[in-house]
């Protein structure tokens, strides 16, 4: 699988680039109508639920890679997208007062954690509004949809006690995979923005700040709905 993503990138990035050949003319403009790169982005990420007994087990550090393609369809505003493969971490914490029926107390306190490890394909689909440069850097605003498919998912569950009984019975270092459990398809929300640093010519650095912010439910669980979401710092290059 990461032997296809990694081919998958390459061979996009090679298609867009051929499109990138300057017109006859040297027009500044059609140099810069499509600008392709890549980048690497560490994440925070986080869950939200409905249901009060679950809640968020902490931040946790992710990273992302891949390729970024911009067409500029008018002037400072770019259509955004590429080939985003996100890993990302969360962590859930189970906690619930039930009556306890195996022993003389009247409740007893359940607490299971569980860590996922999943990995999802990502296509953006952003509008980007870029300034004119300005002392060599061009500053920018983004935003759009992100559907993501689920390529790789693994759980770690804790030893907790529930209701009075052990729950789960893995070591909390060992990861197991698993198909029932997270969603193949989550949609999120992106909104950012950065500032492109040029290198001469079309070769710019990119760094930026955007929120992830999902909207679908990443579990299957039919009596709870959970969303994840994350912080990315990119840092990336244009050419």
């Amino acid at each position: 699988m990461k032997k296809f993503i990694l081919l998958s990138t390459l061979v996009f990035i090679s298609y867009f680039t051929k499109g990138q050949t300057p017109a006859a003319t040297g027009d500044a403009a059609a140099e810069n109508k499509i600008r392709i790169g890549l980048h690497a982005t560490p994440t925070i990420g986080f869950i939200t639920s409905d249901k009060p007994m679950i809640k968020n087990g902490g931040a946790r550090l992710g990273y992302s890679w891949g390729a970024i393609l911009d067409i500029k369809f008018a002037d400072n505003y770019y259509f955004s997208t590429g080939i985003n493969v996100v890993n990302s971490p969360i962590k859930l914490n189970y906690v619930d007062t039930l009556k306890d029926t195996s022993s003389t107390s009247t409740f007893s306190q359940s607490n299971v954690d569980l860590k996922f490890k999943t990995q999802y394909l990502g296509i953006p689909l952003t509008l980007k509004l870029k300034t004119k440069e300005i002392n060599y850097m061009k500053y920018f605003v983004q935003f759009g949809m992100e559907p993501q498919f689920n390529i790789s998912k693994k759980v770690n569950a804790n030893k907790g006690r529930y209701a009075g009984a052990e729950y789960f019975i893995p070591s909390e270092t060992s990861y197991s995979n698993f198909n029932d459990d997270i969603s193949f398809i989550r949609i999120a929300l992106a909104v950012g923005g950065g500032v492109e640093y040029s290198l001469g010519g079309k070769t710019a650095l990119v760094g930026g700040l955007t929120y992830n912010s999902g909207l679908s439910d990443i579990s299957k669980q039919d009596k709870s709905k959970i969303t994840n979401s994350y912080v990315s710092l990119t840092i990336g290059i244009l050419f």
